[in-house]
């Protein structure tokens, strides 16, 4: 049986995995947190402008969450690879 033992300590990172959440312990890259949390806000958005407006689906809200959510991804992940 083999054991791998990593460091998540910042002054062993390259430059490139220092752009990281931990999430749980895993490092997460930074554009895929911005892209949750973007997601994240324009869903509860969605949810109580639908509610608001007395709308009795949530599908707008859903696909604009996931809308939102693909475009910060790839937008963020652009931006960052180029950093």
């Amino acid at each position: 049986m083999t054991v791998m033992a990593s460091s998540s300590t910042s002054a062993d990172r390259s430059p490139a995995d220092r752009r990281t959440v931990d999430v749980f312990g895993i490092g997460w890259p930074l554009y895929k947190a911005e892209a949750l949390v973007a997601a994240l806000v324009v869903l509860v958005l969605g949810v109580l402008l639908t509610g608001a407006v007395g709308g009795a689906s949530f599908a707008p809200a859903i696909l604009a969450a996931a809308g939102s959510g693909v475009v910060v991804w790839w937008a963020a992940r652009a931006l960052h690879s180029r950093v």
